[in-house]
C-alpha cells in the first residue's frame, strides 16, 4: 500500500445485524505499482471497541473479475476500473452499501454482507445517476414507513449542476431510483448530506458565484415534497398570493409571500416597497412560503423588487415579484385567527391542508436587555403541556416559536438603533 486517503464522505455506526454498533469510515488506497494511475481502490476502515482500536476491510477490487482477469487493490494497474472516494449507508437489512466515484461516467455501488470486511464481487452500476468524477454523499432514510436512499453529486457536464437523486431499497436490498431534481446551477462540487428530522434535509457544498473564492461553502435546506415530486418545467417562480400571517412586536406585520413553486433562500433577502422602505426576511415558513416582517403603514405597497439578498428558485427559474403588495390587517383590524397552509409534503398538484393556528403576538419579554453590551434571550415559560414532537400540532408550534425568534431579533436590532 502507497496511500491510503479518507473518505471525505462521513461515517456511520452500524444499528443493526451482528455487527451493530461498528464504526465505519470509507477510505480508498493505491498501490507500488501504478499508484494513482490505476490502482485507487474504496474500502473501509472499523472499529468494534469505539474507535479504539481500527482494521482495514478488504478492498471492492481485491479479487475483483474485470474483463475475464482478475485483479487485486495491491498489484492491479487498470485505470478504468478504480474506484476512489466513498460514502457509506446501511440498509435496514443489515446491508451495506458503498457509493464510489469512479471513471465509468455511472454511479458504482459495492454491497457487503458482513459489515464492510469484504465485498460482493459484482459491482453494480447504475446508469440513471451520472458520475463527473467528483465527490459523492448518500444518507439512508425512511418515510411512510419505507426505505430509501438520497444521494448528492454533480450532474455534469463536468463538476457542474448540483443534483439529489432519491432511489427505493427493495425487499431484495436492490436499488430504484425514482427522481433526480436540480439543487443548484452552476459549480458544484464536494458536498455533505445530513438529515434534519421532520422530513427536512441539509446540504452542505462547494459552490463558487461571481467573485467568491473557488469551493466557497453553501447550505441549503430542502424537504420530501422537493425530492419526491416530478420535475416542473415553467418558465419563472412568481408570487402566487401573498398572506397575513400575523402580528408582531412594534407594529410589525407577519406576512408570507407564496410562489408557485419551490424557492430557497441562501442570502436572506430584504424587499424593496414602492414607498422606499424595506421588509426584512424572518424565515422560510415551507418549500414555497418566505416569511417578512412589515410596518402596519406600508399595508398595499407594491413589492417591487429584492434590495438585497436573493431568493433562488429550486429548478434554477428566474424569480419574479411582479404584482406582489403587502396584505392587509397587519395592523391587528382583522381577526386574530388565519388560516396558513399545513406542510403536508403533498406532491402532484395536490391541494395542501389548511389549519388554523393563533396570530403571533410579539412580546417584549422576549428580549430581556440586561446591559449596553450584554443581551440574554429569554424563551417564555410553558402555560400548558405542549403536543409531543413529530404531530402537525407541534410542527406548527415550532414554526411559530422561530417566526418568534426572528421577530425578537429585529426588534432588539431596533432597540440598539434607538
Amino acid at each position: 500500500m502507497k496511500f491510503l486517503g479518507v473518505g471525505p464522505g462521513t461515517g456511520i455506526v452500524l444499528r443493526n445485524g451482528p455487527h451493530k454498533g461498528r464504526i465505519l469510515i470509507p477510505v480508498y488506497t493505491t498501490n507500488n505499482v501504478s499508484h494513482l494511475n490505476g490502482s485507487q481502490s474504496s474500502r473501509v476502515i472499523y472499529s468494534d471497541d469505539h474507535g479504539k482500536t481500527w482494521h482495514a476491510g478488504e478492498a471492492v477490487n481485491d479479487n475483483r473479475q474485470v474483463d475475464g482477469q482478475k485483479i487485486h487493490s495491491s498489484t492491479m494497474n487498470n485505470r478504468r476500473a478504480q474506484n476512489t472516494e466513498s460514502t457509506v449507508v446501511q440498509l435496514n437489512n443489515g446491508d451495506v452499501k458503498l457509493f464510489m466515484r469512479g471513471l465509468t461516467g455511472d454511479l458504482q455501488v459495492a454491497t457487503s454482507k458482513d459489515g464492510g470486511v469484504t465485498w460482493e464481487k459484482d459491482i453494480k452500476r447504475y446508469p440513471q445517476v451520472k458520475d463527473v468524477y467528483v465527490q459523492m454523499s448518500a444518507i439512508h432514510t425512511m418515510h411512510n414507513g419505507k426505505e430509501y436512499i438520497i444521494l448528492s453529486n454533480a450532474g455534469g457536464p463536468n463538476r457542474e449542476n448540483g443534483m439529489v437523486h432519491l432511489a427505493r431499497v427493495e425487499e431484495n436490498g436492490e436499488l430504484t431510483w425514482l427522481k433526480h431534481n436540480p439543487i443548484q446551477k452552476g459549480e458544484f462540487a464536494y458536498n455533505s448530506l445530513q438529515e434534519l428530522g421532520n422530513g427536512e434535509y441539509g446540504i452542505l457544498y462547494e459552490h463558487t458565484e461571481k467573485g467568491q473564492n473557488a469551493y466557497t461553502l453553501s447550505f441549503r435546506k430542502f424537504n420530501w415534497e422537493f425530492l419526491s415530486k416530478d420535475l416542473i418545467f415553467p418558465t419563472e417562480a412568481k408570487v402566487k398570493r401573498t398572506r397575513e400571517m400575523g402580528k408582531g412586536e412594534m407594529g410589525k406585520g407577519v406576512i408570507g409571500l407564496e410562489f408557485d413553486s419551490e424557492v430557497l433562500v441562501n442570502k436572506a433577502p430584504t424587499l424593496q416597497l414602492a414607498n422606499g422602505k424595506t421588509a426584512t426576511f424572518l424565515t422560510q415558513y415551507d418549500s414555497k412560503t418566505l416569511l417578512f416582517a412589515v410596518d402596519k403603514e406600508d399595508i398595499g405597497q407594491e413589492i417591487i423588487g429584492i434590495a438585497k439578498g436573493s431568493i433562488e428558485s429550486m429548478h434554477n427559474l428566474p424569480v419574479n415579484l411582479a404584482g406582489a403588495r403587502v396584505p392587509g390587517g397587519v395592523n391587528g383590524s382583522k381577526a386574530a385567527v388565519h388560516e396558513v397552509p399545513e406542510f403536508t409534503g403533498g406532491v402532484n398538484g395536490t391541494e395542501p391542508a389548511v389549519h388554523e393556528i393563533a396570530e403571533y403576538k410579539g412580546s417584549d419579554s422576549l428580549v430581556t436587555l440586561t446591559t449596553k453590551e450584554d443581551y440574554t434571550y429569554k424563551a417564555p415559560l410553558a402555560q400548558q403541556a405542549l403536543p409531543e414532537t413529530g404531530n402537525k400540532e407541534s410542527d406548527l408550534l415550532a414554526s411559530l416559536g422561530l417566526t418568534a425568534f426572528f421577530l425578537g431579533l429585529f426588534t432588539l436590532g431596533k432597540k440598539r438603533e434607538q
